[in-house]
Order: structure tokens, then C-alpha cells, then sequence
């Protein structure tokens, strides 16, 4: 064990030192190969620190080898947000095809109608007066 390098100068173990966990990514000359470099202090003694390290090759072939299933769950996922909105949607405008207009005596489904169902009560009104005084109008003008 005294024959092995110290790698305290090292920025994963000085972040290990610091915060408890540091990584890095690095050439490394004794693996000629880019490397990611873990460190972590032990819990049970602080002085005690853990490194590990993986070739940045095996990380990309690793993460590459999952693309799959990354686009299988985005699909999924998307079926499944497709389905709850066509659920949640239904379940909003069902109330609305239910909602008779012409009934001016039926209340609105949602209380936020309640502007618009007023107004078009009142318009009906309106239509209903006029209408009556033009049918009052033609009668008088067919006598």
C-alpha cells in the first residue's frame, strides 16, 4: 500500500475532502483513455476515501446501450399523458354537451358560464320582445 501513488492533489478527492462526494472526467497517461474519476469520504471515518474510476468509452457504451429504452419510455409516456388528457377533457366538455341553450331555465354546468348564460338569457328576452312587437305590428297591418 506505500508503494501507491497519493492522488489527495486530485480534484475528485479534494471535492471528496470538501464535500463529501467530487468527480472528474480526465486523459489518463497510465490508461491512455479519457476517464471518470468518483470520489467518496466514508461516513464511519472521514478520513477514509473512496475512488473509482471508469473509462469515458465504457460510459458512452453503457449510456448507448440504453437510448432504447430512453425513447420506449418517452413513447410510453407519451401515450399515457395522450390518454389522461383525452380522459380529463371528456370529462370536462361531457357537462357542456349536456347543457341545453335554449333551456334559459337551466342553470350552466360551471359557475364561470354564468356571465355567458346571463347574457344570452337577456338577448333571448330581448329577441322575444321584439318578435312579439313585430307579430303585434303585422297583424295590425294584415286588418
Amino acid at each position: 500500500m506505500r508503494d501507491l501513488a497519493n492522488h489527495k492533489d486530485r480534484q475528485e478527492v479534494q471535492d471528496a475532502i470538501m464535500y463529501g462526494v467530487g468527480q472528474s472526467v480526465r486523459h489518463s497517461n497510465t490508461l491512455e483513455d479519457d476517464m471518470l474519476y468518483f470520489a467518496l469520504t466514508s461516513t464511519q471515518n472521514p478520513n477514509l476515501i473512496l475512488r473509482l474510476s471508469q473509462s469515458t468509452s465504457n460510459v458512452r457504451a453503457i449510456f448507448l446501450a440504453f437510448i432504447p429504452y430512453f425513447l420506449l419510455e418517452i413513447v410510453l409516456a407519451g401515450f399515457v399523458c395522450y390518454f389522461i388528457a383525452r380522459f380529463l377533457t371528456n370529462s370536462i366538455i361531457k357537462p357542456l354537451l349536456k347543457f341545453d341553450v335554449a333551456n334559459i331555465k337551466q342553470n350552466p354546468p360551471y359557475k364561470e358560464l354564468s356571465p355567458f348564460v346571463e347574457m344570452i338569457k337577456h338577448k333571448h328576452k330581448l329577441l322575444k320582445t321584439k318578435f312579439q312587437g313585430l307579430k303585434k305590428s303585422n297583424i295590425k297591418c294584415l286588418c
